[in-house]
This record gives C-alpha cells, sequence and structure tokens, in this order.
C-alpha cells in the first residue's frame, strides 16, 4: 500500500501564496491509512462553507455565527469569531483557493480548535495533530479539544475520494485566552509572523507502508513488472507521522518559491526499490 507524506510551510504574502503554490491538497491514487474506529468527537461549530470561502454563518444545529472583528493583512486572513457564548480567532487565507477542492480553515479558542476543509466525497476523513493520529470522522470538519493554549498545532488531514487521496495541512494558533483582547491579538501575531516568511517550502514524499509487499495476481499483467509471482519488495515500514524511527521513502519532490525574487525552484530523489524471492528472502534485483 502506497502511502504518501506532504509538509508544506506556509510562508508567503496572501496573493501570492495563492496563486505561485501549488493548491493546499494532494491527489494521489493512494489509499488513507486504515483507521480503527474513535469515540464520538465533539462537533466543530465554526465551519468552512467551501464554496464561498467564508465560516458558515451559522453554527450546524446551533446559533449564528457573528464576526467581531477582521483582519485582512499582507500574511493572512484572520477574523475573531462569536457563536452564542463561544468566542475563537479563525483563519480563513487558504479558503479562498483558486482549487475548491484545496479549501480549508480553522478556528481556534484556548480550549479547541475547529477544522474545515473541502469535502471530497470521502467516507472517512483522517486526522493528525503534529504527527499522532487524533481521529477520524465522515464530516469535513472536526473540532479538537486536546489543545494547549498559547502554542501552535500543526494539523494533517487526508480522505479517500472516489478517484483519489487527498491531503490538506493546517497550523493552528491557539489562543492563550478566550476574551476579545487576547484574540484580537493573536490575529495581529499571526499577521505579524507572517509577514516575516521569506519563502514557502512544499515537500512530498512516496512510501509503502509494510516491511514487504507484493503484487497481486490480478495486477501481475498490468504491471508490467517482471518480478511478480514467487517474489516480495522490501517497504518501509512506517506511517504518516514525521516521528518516524524508519523514515524511508519511494520517492521525492520539493518546491521552494523565494518571494523576494519571485523563483521557484524544485527538487526531485527517486529511491531504490529491493525485491527478494519470497521462499528464501534472497536479494535478486534493485531498481
Amino acid at each position: 500500500m502506497l502511502g504518501v507524506v506532504v509538509r508544506l510551510s506556509r510562508t508567503a504574502p496572501v496573493a501570492l501564496a495563492l496563486t505561485a503554490l501549488p493548491a493546499l491538497v494532494v491527489t494521489t491514487a493512494a489509499a488513507s491509512p486504515p483507521s480503527s474506529p474513535e469515540p464520538s468527537a465533539p462537533t466543530a461549530v465554526f465551519t468552512l462553507d467551501a464554496s464561498q470561502g467564508t465560516f458558515s454563518a451559522k453554527a450546524a444545529g446551533g446559533p449564528r455565527v457573528s464576526v467581531l472583528a477582521t483582519h485582512i493583512g499582507q500574511g493572512a486572513d484572520t477574523k475573531v469569531l462569536q457563536a452564542g457564548d463561544e468566542r475563537a480567532v479563525s483563519d480563513t487565507t487558504f479558503a479562498r483557493s483558486s482549487e475548491p477542492s484545496a479549501r480549508s480553515a480553522w478556528a481556534a479558542s484556548s480550549k479547541f480548535a475547529d477544522l474545515s476543509w473541502a469535502d471530497v466525497g470521502a467516507k472517512t476523513y483522517t486526522l493528525y495533530r503534529d504527527g499522532a493520529k487524533i481521529g477520524t470522522t465522515s464530516k469535513p470538519s472536526f473540532r479538537d479539544t486536546g489543545v494547549t493554549p498559547g502554542t501552535e498545532a500543526d494539523y494533517r488531514i487526508i480522505g479517500a475520494g472516489k478517484k483519489d487521496t487527498h491531503t490538506w495541512g493546517m497550523t493552528a494558533t491557539i489562543p492563550s485566552s478566550d476574551t476579545t483582547e487576547a484574540l484580537n491579538a493573536t490575529a495581529k501575531d499571526i499577521e505579524a509572523k507572517a509577514r516575516k516568511f521569506s519563502r514557502s517550502t512544499l515537500r512530498w514524499r512516496s512510501f509503502i507502508r509494510p516491511t514487504w509487499a507484493g503484487i497481486p495476481k490480478e495486477l501481475a499483467k498490468l504491471s508490467g513488472c517482471k518480478y511478480t509471482k514467487g517474489y516480495k519488495y522490501a517497504g518501509d515500514a512506517r506511517g504518516f507521522s514525521a516521528k518516524q524511527k524508519n523514515p524511508g521513502s519511494r520517492a521525492g519532490v520539493t518546491g521552494t518559491v523565494n518571494w523576494k525574487s519571485g523563483k521557484i525552484t524544485w527538487d526531485r530523489f527517486t529511491g531504490k526499490t529491493r525485491v527478494y524471492k519470497t521462499s528464501n528472502s534472497r536479494l535478486v534485483a534493485t531498481r
């Protein structure tokens, strides 16, 4: 089973980021990682209307969402929102991407982070925070209550659509408190930090999840591969977390945007694949 890891560090003025960067969503023929049943997660209140690129005016089954303050800057687009007795600072910088399926947004208080992304028809979306799996959902939104006030949380959402697997990435800033003053200060800090960045980097890597992999009988002819029946391929024995003891991968691409010069550079690599005899594990080929 092929896996994909995507890492993006967003470091750009908004107008440039949405035009020069590859879309934040990545599609691949790989399936999403297997997921086990998860306990029911709290429902997100602040959710993205992906068709409009803004937060929905009304929470699902709840109160209306009102905007207390808007901060449109050169590095980020943020708002301070309120729904009922909950307040949050939100980031819609990537909610208006020219690629609808790439749209995503987050809203966070000191107690939670509401994550939203475009619905691509996946039966299940798997979520990771700082490389660790935190849950699954069938909806294009998720509330994470395991946040720490005054920190940043790096999220990855992976969902298998009808034809492709999509990956979204978001880094949410968790406010230290939920007062209007604190939320406005957090919004200004997000903008100030974003304006200091001068480069954006997108890294894509593919890997084989199990220790060993073989070509299914029904795909032997279609693959065109010489080594099918009676052979096995060495995998990478890893998952999607960045904190892997074995960071092996099959191939990778890194793209870097320099916002001062406007130049985009790409680097790529292809790793070696080793083929072994299934009966005695003898190495027979390296490609």
